[in-house]
């Protein structure tokens, strides 16, 4: 991950994530280097994010029907251990973002 794109997921750069990544599909066996396969759902907080964030994925990165979501792919050693993670932060930036727009429309 870019820095800038690192900054942008954990909140270093920017008052709240703008973006978070959820599992699609895991390969049901090693493809490369004892790594499996994983595609990931690129979730962006809203369309500025998403111009920003999308450009910047890996060559043969696919558009979904969701304009603010974008399918890209890693390899990993350990899929479990990765999807119990992205399920953490996944929950945390949700739980992040819905305090900022809670606290938004609070303010008159």
């Amino acid at each position: 991950m870019s820095r800038d794109l690192h900054g942008w997921f954990d909140d270093l750069s920017t008052e709240i994530p703008l973006f978070y990544l959820k599992i699609v599909s895991i390969s049901d066996s090693v493809i490369v280097e004892d790594r499996y396969k994983v595609v990931l759902a690129v979730v962006a907080l809203n369309q500025e994010s998403a111009d920003m964030i999308f450009y910047r994925l890996i060559e043969g990165s696919t558009q979904t029907d969701n304009p603010l979501i974008m399918n890209t792919s890693v390899h990993v050693t350990n899929p479990t251990i990765f999807r119990k993670c992205l399920e953490w932060k996944e929950k945390e930036t949700m739980k992040k973002w819905n305090d900022y727009y809670s606290m938004d429309s609070a303010v008159p």
